[in-house]
């Protein structure tokens, strides 16, 4: 049953055919080929494709075969292909080697499917002259000019090729300006025989001379002389005739190998409207699109244009020049014979020879190259299917006239002089539009390669196995230099560093000696002290311009200059100090961004354990712990600078104490609610509020350091809040900083520790007050150097009362029978030393009355009686 299936399956399963056909930039796309058109049957090819008259086809050749293969899609008469759903397809091998191509049909015509949906997007091309974007109204117009001038000016090049034959008649300007030079040329003969026998006989003058040997020389110029022109005539003759029979001998051989020529039939003006078109105007010999080579062929067409227009024109000034040069030569020929006399001036014969054989070889030489390359042109182009290929086939036609000015350049001539000035690789015209044009395609075909355009990627393959090459390449050269200097090369290195070392220190010595003439030598002095001076001159007058440049970039700058009548300064300082501070504005946004970028990261360094271990390294814990601290640092040295700047700022603003101390408790109004504003000597103002944590340490520091007592004990009171967490070290310092121990006895020691720590708040301040009076610290010595307030606060604690006059216990904080024992002690002890003090006559004037009255009142809580002190 199984076999049953099977064989059915196999026997009625209909047959696989290809897509459809479907149109494609108004092409027809099938079965994975292009078919380019469209083109009408004439009658002729109509009866050769044996398909009916007038029928609208496509075709795409495959060259890949042997023979080609074509593939034709038709519509036949009457079909609109816009509303055509089929076509009609046939295939036919081509022979190409007669002049007329052969079409042999092998299938077909067979009915396939066309998508008639996909003809409104993709069924016909817009027809444009120029499809360069951007600045192609002025390339396209240029492109079609030089085309037409290159077909044209092709034809008045044959001219300039064939030197006209010298006419033998007398009356010629030719042979009239040729005897001239032909009587000077005797008179000189005559002048020269007559020395030669002169030094020959008296044995002066021309010693060397043997009469032997000049008479030949005598006789032969006697001739060549009065026979030159002919004998340039006759050279003339054969220059023409070996230049055109080699040309016609490739035309022979040409018309025998490919009666079919492509090439022949195309011209400059058809390729560029073709290509210039995008392929919507125009053929060139028998191809009809250019496909996916669109781009490409633009940018092939415009170097081969521009090298081909550029060659041409330069080869018609050589062979211009070439002809005047001939005509000039033929002209000389006598004279040039009469210097083959003297072998002193036989030179100049050398010379004129030299110069006509090149000329009149020039001829020979272009019709091998020029007769090679259209051969080889012909041959390129008849398996061309492609615009591509065709281009290639008619620029290999004008090689020649690229490499004649080099092939004359090279001979050393006078010509080859021309040449090089018409056509300089550095400087010519045509080098430079050459160069251009490669560097343009070159920028193109990396673009498509990057972009991975359709096409490319076997670009982009050859490409990278270049690269890599290059790379492989440049590393075993390295590494083979390094093995050369490791082993064999290294005694050749030694020696080359020995012989640097040597022309160092000859360099130094030389050195030496002129620095000691410069001491020694008065002339040598001069000239050390001349330098100077001119060095020292440069150095002011750049000092002199470069202060003016800084002065021009502040107003006041500006304005000075102005009123000295600077007119540079009056129309340009506006704009230097509008961008010197926008330079200032952005270089502080810069260092600003900076600082807080390092202190983000350092803060993430102390929060985080791994970026300790990383940045620690091989250094383990002593490298976190390293890690840690210089990020610790560098969080407090870019803090301490913002402390600094606010500290500045309010120095400028000229905040009084007041307003600091508002600000220092956390406040941003005034003790009387007015917002906290500065104002500088020149009335502006400027806002403060101790948000800014800058800001507000800054303002601790000042008043920690500025205030008095009363002031500072307000902040320390308000230490142990969470607001002061990150200000507290700073207020530890500034207790020392203050002197405050020195102004209360209570201060000291431990309790600045507890402030660091954030333990002190006004219930622990009296703690810390009867923990000092306990320990019996309240002395006479305390008493005579205490702050009053400090008094103060000792005196309410004795009384059991605070500053608001709430009651409190003093020994609230004293655990045990001892401590409270002790302090009941010390406070009996404290009475009668505040009673002592102020009965003692060498100490009682030593207090301020504010510290007076509190000691009073202290002696008074002890049972003493004080009044008439």
């Amino acid at each position: 049953m199984i076999v049953t299936a099977f064989l059915w399956a196999i026997t009625f399963s209909p047959a696989a055919h290809a897509a459809d056909a479907e149109w494609d930039a108004g092409s027809l796309s099938y079965d994975s080929r292009t078919y380019q058109g469209p083109s009408t049957a004439n009658r002729e090819m109509a009866t050769t494709l044996g398909i009916p008259e007038n029928s609208e086809y496509y075709e795409s050749v495959d060259t890949s075969q042997d023979p080609k293969v074509s593939r034709i899609l038709y519509f036949t008469p009457g079909v609109d292909k816009k509303d055509a759903t089929s076509a009609q397809y046939t295939e036919y091998t081509l022979d190409t080697r007669s002049a007329d191509t052969k079409y042999t049909r092998v299938r077909g015509p067979d009915s396939i499917a066309v998508n008639q949906a996909s003809f409104a997007d993709n069924g016909t091309k817009e027809e444009t002259s120029c499809v360069i974007s951007g600045i192609g109204y002025v390339i396209c117009p240029l492109m079609n000019y030089m085309a037409d001038t290159m077909d044209k000016i092709f034809d008045i090049l044959k001219s300039f090729l064939q030197v006209s034959p010298l006419s033998t008649a007398t009356d010629s300007s030719l042979h009239k300006a040729w005897f001239i030079a032909l009587t000077f040329a005797n008179v000189l003969f005559i002048i020269g025989f007559l020395v030669i026998i002169y030094s020959y006989v008296t044995n002066q003058g021309v010693k060397q001379y043997d009469i032997r040997s000049i008479i030949p020389r005598l006789i032969a110029a006697a001739i060549l002389i009065n026979a030159s022109y002919y004998i340039c005539a006759l050279a003339v003759d054969a220059s023409n005739i070996v230049g055109s029979n080699l040309q016609d001998i490739f035309n022979t051989i040409r018309e025998q190998v490919a009666p079919n020529d492509v090439v022949d039939k195309a011209s400059w003006s058809q390729a560029n409207t073709m290509i210039l078109s995008g392929g919507t105007i125009g053929t060139v010999a028998g191809l009809y699109a250019l496909g996916a080579y669109g781009a490409a062929a633009i940018h092939l067409l415009m170097p081969m244009l521009i090298a081909a227009v550029i060659a041409v024109l330069v080869v018609v000034i050589v062979l211009a020049a070439r002809q005047a040069i001939i005509t000039v030569l033929i002209i000389l020929a006598p004279l040039a014979f009469a210097a083959f006399i003297l072998p002193s001036t036989q030179k100049y014969f050398d010379k004129w020879k030299d110069i006509f054989m090149t000329m009149l070889l020039v001829y020979p030489m272009f019709s091998l190259l020029f007769g090679g390359s259209q051969l080889a042109a012909t041959l390129i182009a008849q398996n061309a299917t492609s615009v591509i290929v065709v281009l290639f086939a008619m620029f290999i036609q004008v090689a020649p006239l690229i490499i004649t000015p080099f092939l004359i350049k090279f001979s050393g001539s006078l010509l080859g002089r021309i040449a090089g000035m018409v056509n300089n690789p550095a400087k010519g015209l045509g080098d430079r539009a050459k160069n251009w044009s490669k560097s343009q395609a070159d920028m193109a075909k990396q673009d498509r390669m990057t972009k991975g355009s359709l096409g490319s990627g076997m670009a982009r393959t050859l490409d990278n196995v270049k690269r890599k090459d290059e790379a492989r390449k440049k590393r075993l050269d390295t590494l083979r230099n390094a093995q050369f200097n490791e082993g064999k090369g290294r005694r050749s290195v030694i020696d080359q560093k020995r012989a640097d070392d040597r022309l160092a220190t000859a360099d130094k010595m030389n050195d030496a000696v002129y620095e000691g003439l410069k001491r020694t030598d008065a002339d040598v002095r001069i000239d050390a002290v001349k330098l100077k001076i001119a060095e020292m001159s440069l150095e002011s007058n750049k000092a002199k311009m470069d202060t003016y440049l800084h002065e021009l970039e502040s107003g006041k700058g500006k304005a000075h200059h102005v009123a000295q009548g600077d007119e540079v300064a009056r129309t340009l300082g506006s704009s230097m100090h509008t961008l010197a501070e926008e330079t200032m504005v952005q270089a502080s946004r810069k260092d600003i961004a900076d600082g807080v970028h390092k202190a983000e990261f350092a803060s993430h360094m102390v929060q985080s354990s791994a970026l300790k271990a990383a940045a620690g390294g091989i250094a383990g814990v002593e490298g976190e712990l390293l890690a840690t601290a210089r990020a610790t640092q560098t969080i407090r040295a870019d803090f301490g600078k913002g402390v600094e700047a606010s500290a500045e700022l309010m120095k400028h603003f000229n905040l009084s104490s007041g307003q600091v101390h508002s600000l220092a408790l956390n406040k941003s109004v005034d003790s009387n609610g007015a917002p906290i504003v500065g104002k500088d000597s020149e009335g502006n103002s400027y806002a403060f509020s101790p948000n800014v944590a800058q800001m507000f340490e800054a303002a601790i520091e000042k008043d920690m350091k500025e205030n008095n007592f009363a002031g500072v004990r307000e902040i320390i009171e308000l230490s142990g809040t969470d607001a002061y967490k990150g200000v507290r070290a700073t207020i530890k310092d500034g207790i020392v900083k203050n002197g405050l121990p020195g102004k209360a006895v209570f201060m000291g020691g431990r309790p600045i520790d507890m402030v660091g720590k954030g333990e002190i708040t006004a219930s622990s301040y009296h703690k810390m007050i009867a923990e000092t009076v306990r320990k019996g610290k309240v002395d006479q010595q305390a008493l005579i150097t205490n702050d009053a307030d400090a008094l103060k606060d000792i005196n309410n604690l004795l009384r059991g009362v605070d500053r608001q006059g709430n009651t409190i216990n003093p020994t609230a904080g004293m655990a045990s029978r001892e401590e409270r024992m002790a302090y009941g002690e010390q406070i009996s002890v404290l009475y009668k030393t505040a009673y002592d003090t102020l009965t003692n006559p060498r100490l009682k004037d030593k207090l301020k009355p504010n510290a007076k009255a509190e000691l009073k009142r202290i002696a008074e809580l002890g049972g003493y009686n004080v009044s008439s002190i």
